[in-house]
């Protein structure tokens, strides 16, 4: 899905007491911000992933901006440094779409990157 059709709300994933981001890992020292095109899409993959977590709802792109920017962490790291993986299907399984941070919200925003 290029990022100029993804229709909102987009879902995400907060820690149970909300202090900060639920991020993905991938490869040593890869992280991954999961995004989802509806509520029952991260419902399942939390359900899978047996992730004990709070769903968020973004509902309009400049929510997505602001979240996407500077996410809750409480890893200065994280909050700048990762992927995105919209609508990741299983936890095991490679079927998503993977976008650069930077050019997500550069298509976002409609700036360059």
């Amino acid at each position: 899905m290029t990022i100029s059709l993804i229709s909102f709300p987009l879902y995400t994933y907060l820690l149970q007491d909300a202090s900060g981001t639920v991020f993905l890992r991938g490869r040593p020292n890869e992280l991954f911000l999961p995004l989802f095109t509806s509520i029952e899409n991260a419902k399942d993959y939390a359900r899978r992933a047996k992730m004990k977590c709070v769903i968020i709802e973004l509902p309009t792109k400049a929510a997505v901006v602001d979240f996407v920017s500077k996410p809750p962490s409480r890893d200065p790291k994280s909050s700048i440094d990762f992927d995105i993986f919209l609508d990741p299907v299983a936890p095991d399984t490679g079927d998503y779409a993977r976008y650069n941070r930077g050019m997500f919200l550069a298509n976002l925003t409609g700036t360059d990157n």
